[in-house]
């Protein structure tokens, strides 16, 4: 009840209680206004008042980028496991690893082409206070392509789903060229929560040669006890035709684990070419994994795999330096000594449709 009403009497009880000493009308006045005030703040951190929370601050991440090649091929191809993103400060630690599902183009002519991705896992946490709400959107520029939210298979810890908004449902709560959205509250002012497998199908209803810009944008609502902050990563999705078909085109990449798609189907993609810069006296390793789901064959340590793929490696001056042939070669690596400085060539080529991760590994120099 509120103290405004609970009479004279009581009041100076209150003010008895609170060991203050007031006298006279204004004080009872001023003890009037203040506890309600105190009560609703209380009730509003505490959940009792709904409604959103008046975010104090908003810090926008870094988008994180990644490059993802579409098919050219009419079949299903499986998706791979693409982006590791995460944040830490002394208030919040957040990760977020997105997925490629699936994809497939024009099945059977019945349709356009779809490609399946979203949140594999995502996990956030804070020291005190507690997290808010998740929310997911998926945003693009492109008119013509929308987007289906895969709500049967999103798995949560310590959230629930308050709504969703996609092309099937729910279109006209969709803003600012968003696809689809989600937003997850969390269940009794946790410190940790927790979201899997919350993917869209989303139809491309577009040619083959144009290049897709699909934002995912995850933002966490959390209160760090004193006000509530907002942390907001975005993440670009890249996925346009095969360009690396050249020396002249090929696609610049550095030490790590690059993924991609290669086939010998008619009008495929029988070769991609990269470029990598190394120094003289380096020593570096190089691999060709295939790709199946989320696991790269062979494992580190595994026996040779059966895998379709020839590699070639060039110096800077276009000499062969070395290759690995999957018909004649028993091992998926091999070791080069750098001999010159400038920028080097790899090549791989697919006589089947495979997707696969090329790793090139720095081990001395």
């Amino acid at each position: 009840m509120d103290p405004a009403f609970l009479g004279v009497d009581a009041l100076r009880r209150l003010v008895r209680l609170a060991g203050v000493n007031m006298r006279g009308w204004k004080a009872l006045l001023v003890l009037s206004i203040l506890v309600p005030v105190g009560l609703f703040a209380g009730f509003k951190l505490t959940g009792v008042i709904s409604g959103p929370p008046t975010v104090a601050e908003t810090v926008h991440l870094q988008p994180a980028v990644w490059t993802r090649e579409r098919p050219y091929m009419w079949c299903y191809v499986p998706g791979d496991e693409w982006l590791n993103t995460s944040y830490a400060d002394g208030e919040i630690t957040f990760s977020v690893r997105l997925v490629l599902v699936s994809y497939s183009d024009d099945w059977l002519d019945c349709g356009p082409a779809l490609v399946g991705f979203g949140i594999s896992s995502l996990n956030a946490s804070v020291p005190s206070g507690f997290i808010e709400s998740v929310q997911v959107d998926y945003k693009e520029t492109y008119p013509e392509s929308w987007a289906y939210i895969r709500q049967f298979a999103v798995t949560y810890g310590n959230l629930t789903t308050y709504s969703t908004a996609d092309g099937y449902s729910n279109y006209q709560m969709l803003e600012n060229e968003s696809k689809a959205c989600l937003k997850a509250l969390a269940l009794g002012q946790p410190r940790e929560v927790y979201m899997g497998e919350q993917c869209v199908d989303y139809w491309l209803h577009s040619p083959y040669n144009y290049t897709h810009r699909i934002t995912i944008e995850v933002a966490v609502t959390y209160f760090n006890g004193t006000v509530y902050k907002q942390l907001v990563q975005p993440v670009e999705l890249v996925f346009g035709p095969d360009h690396n078909n050249s020396f002249e085109e090929a696609e610049e990449i550095g030490f790590g684990t690059h993924r991609d798609y290669a086939d010998d189907t008619v009008e495929g993609d029988p070769v991609d070419y990269f470029k990598i810069y190394f120094q003289e006296g380096q020593k570096v390793n190089i691999s060709v994994l295939m790709q199946r789901g989320n696991e790269l064959y062979p494992p580190p340590g595994g026996k040779p795999y059966f895998f379709p793929h020839d590699t070639f490696v060039y110096d800077p001056k276009g000499n062969i330096e070395a290759c690995l042939l999957y018909k004649q070669n028993t091992t998926y690596q091999m070791v080069l000594s750098i001999n010159a400085t400038g920028w080097w060539q790899i090549k791989v080529t697919g006589e089947l449709p495979y997707l696969y991760a090329l790793d090139v590994s720095l081990i001395q120099g």
